[in-house]
Parts: C-alpha cells; structure tokens; sequence
C-alpha cells in the first residue's frame, strides 16, 4: 500500500493506538509494505505527535521507540516485549491485509493475548514470550489451560518465543501442549520473508512437526 506525503494524521494515529512500543521501521513497514531507510512524511509524523504529547518517544539502543501515552512501562523487559508483540502484528499483517485487529485491551477473558486477528471465520491469537517468560513452566500451562476453556475448532493459539528452535523443541516436550496451538522461536519468525508470514512452514505442532499458519489440506488446526 503506497504512502504519499499527504499520509493523514488521524490515520497514522489510529495505527499507533494498535501498536506496542515500536520503531519508525514498524510505521514504515504497515503503511508502505516494505523496508526502506527513510520516510519523510512518517519522520515528520513521529516527531510531532512526541512533540505534542500525543506518542512517548524513549531511547532503546541506537533507536528510538514510541508508544501511545496510556501504556505506562518503560522499563528495558517491557519494551522488548512490545517491540516483539509490533514486530508479530506487522508481519502478520503484510502476510494478508484483509485481517481485522482485535487489540489486547478489547480481551476479556482470563488470558489476554497480545492481539486477535480474524479473516472470515478463522481467528489467530498472538502470543509473544521473552526469554524470562520462556522459563516461567507454570505461567505457559496456565495460559495453556485457559486458552482451552474458551477457544473453537476456528482459533489458533501462536506462540513466538524469544529462545532458540532447540531450547524450543525441548520446551514443548515439557509442556504437552494439545489442540490448536502453534509454536516457533522468534529468529526464526523473523527470517520468514515480508508477506509469507501465514504460509511459511515453521510452526510447530504438538507432534513435533512444521505447519504454515494458514489452513492447508496438511495442516493439523484451523
């Protein structure tokens, strides 16, 4: 989807009310579609809003990373985490724009995932653990467990977990999951090309295999 100069800025903050803490990449990648270095009208765009008060602007690394002002943390963990939960709504996105976002704050239920996306019937619930939350056993077989209270044959549960493929593998045989939850390690969700998030064979399964996110006739969910 092309951005001119005229990107409105209603528009653009509509999108920020979505978004965890994220880059200018994450801006640039939602309205344009692809990587590029610069954007003149998102750059103008980023620093007025910090300016007027209407997005935090923080210094992460060499970069600066913004959020809408009702998210309070601003701790080095928390931002990590969003910047995991952006990183997840973006790809997913560009993989079919046809989604409609169901931001976490609109979850009512006993476990609230980062974000919803429902094409038609079919809905995907996103997940992002960090490396700590990886080694929380019981908080992963709560969320487990209650995911299973509510979800149909029509949801996927995705989890992208910041550890390796391999301490991945041996977390899952740890936790047994069953029914319609999805795993892969976040290098790996990342390497998967722009656009090919949904039919990219790197999730893992409970019986130890590879699907694609989107239903196929091999696909075991959805």
């Amino acid at each position: 989807m092309p951005v001119h100069s005229i990107l409105p800025i209603d528009t653009f903050l509509r999108v920020a009310q979505v978004f965890n803490w994220a880059t200018k990449r994450h801006y640039v990648l939602w309205f344009t579609g692809e990587e590029r270095e610069r954007h003149r009208r998102i750059e103008i765009l980023l620093k007025r809003l910090s300016d007027k008060g209407k997005l935090r602007v923080q210094n992460y690394g060499n970069k600066k990373v913004y959020i809408v002002p009702r998210f309070r943390q601003t701790d080095f963990t928390q931002i990590n985490h969003g910047l995991g939960v952006t990183e997840g709504l973006v790809r997913l996105i560009l993989s079919d724009r046809t989604a409609v976002v169901i931001p976490e704050r609109k979850f009512l239920s006993k476990v609230r995932p980062e974000f919803g996306l429902v094409y038609g019937k079919k809905t995907i619930y996103y997940e992002f653990c960090t490396q700590d939350n990886c080694r929380r056993l019981n908080v992963l077989r709560y969320k487990l467990h209650s995911y299973q209270e509510f979800i149909t044959p029509d949801h996927v549960v995705l989890f992208v977990m910041q550890i390796s493929k391999e301490e991945l593998k041996r977390l899952l045989l740890k936790l047994k999951p069953e029914g319609n939850f999805l795993f892969t390690d976040y290098e790996t969700f990342k390497s998967v090309p722009l656009g090919q998030q949904l039919t990219a064979k790197i999730y893992l399964w409970e019986d130890g295999n590879e699907y694609q996110l989107r239903p196929d006739q091999t696909s075991p969910v959805g």
